[in-house]
């Protein structure tokens, strides 16, 4: 009697000790376990296709396995309490697209706060508190897309981007507030034949590239962005840069023209370099535009 007794109290346990929802559950495909109730931590291992112990399942989508470790078979609803941009890839330069504030289901994501969601448009890429951007070097912030004073200066960083504009103006999220940055790296077009330097100053020695879009990964302030090239990262001045020239020299009407005239040592704005024939730099005189000799 004692026996059954002790049988029946052991029931008794067992039962209250299980969550209501608790069930088996067979996972179709490999899935990521994650640490928490969240695609934005960290990743604790898979689990393969079979049947698997859920201790509990959430209206969310996530469920519960055991030892405090998640998965979300079929995605999980995450809400987006702003209008955001969403992308193709995790990159910024990738198509963009806009939406207003919304639940939206997930299906992945990284501990740097990136998600992966379903849209209208198919499964896009962005972030609860904006899309992640690595900054690799110190950058300016503005109060404005397009103003050249800075409010702030910050250390490298990865920052959240809430707004991004095709000309690599991003508004991102700081302790003074949301402020706009120039985000590197980035896509431009350059309209005209140019040429790359491995330093960013004009020399006899350069390659050569036909107009273009090309990947931006710094700029230092002086009309100098640093690309990424086949012949490996190097410098272009798309918009033109100041020179110094410490002695005097020659202005001509055109790349082995007629001179037009002798300059005493200054600092010229070079528009220009001329690829063909090669050497030659445009710069602005208060006779026109001219063409000087790349000093040596």
């Amino acid at each position: 009697m004692k026996k059954w007794f002790s049988l029946f109290i052991f029931g008794i346990i067992l039962l209250v000790s299980q969550p209501a929802n608790a069930q088996y559950y067979e996972v179709q495909k490999e899935l990521r376990v994650y640490k928490d109730q969240s695609f934005n931590s960290p990743v604790v291992g898979t689990i393969q296709p079979g049947e698997v112990w859920v201790e509990r399942t959430f209206p969310s989508g996530w469920m519960l396995l055991s030892y405090e470790r998640w998965i979300a078979p079929d995605g999980a609803k995450v809400d987006i309490n702003r209008p955001f941009e969403a992308f193709d890839t995790p990159s910024l330069d990738s198509q963009k697209f806009t939406f207003s504030p919304q639940t939206v289901i997930a299906h992945d994501g990284g501990v740097n706060g990136i998600l992966f969601i379903d849209t209208w448009a198919g499964p896009k890429w962005t972030g609860v508190n904006g899309m992640p951007n690595k900054m690799n070097d110190s950058f300016a912030a503005y109060d404005y897309s397009g103003s050249t004073t800075p409010v702030a200066w910050f250390g490298p960083q990865t920052v959240y981007v809430l707004q991004t504009t095709d000309t690599a103006w991003s508004l991102i999220s700081t302790y003074l507030g949301p402020k706009w940055i120039i985000r590197y790296p980035h896509i431009k077009t350059i309209n005209r034949y140019f040429c790359a330097y491995v330093n960013p100053n004009y020399s006899n020695s350069c390659n050569t590239f036909d107009p273009q879009s090309v990947r931006v990964l710094k700029d230092n302030g002086n009309g100098w962005i640093q690309i990424y090239t086949y012949a490996g990262n190097e410098w272009v001045a798309p918009h033109g840069s100041y020179l110094n020239i410490p002695t005097k020299f020659t202005a001509f009407d055109s790349p082995q023209g007629m001179s037009i005239g002798s300059f005493d040592p200054q600092t010229v704005f070079v528009k220009e370099e001329s690829i063909n024939p090669f050497g030659w730099l445009k710069i602005q005189t208060t006779l026109g535009d001219k063409w000087i000799r790349v000093p040596k």
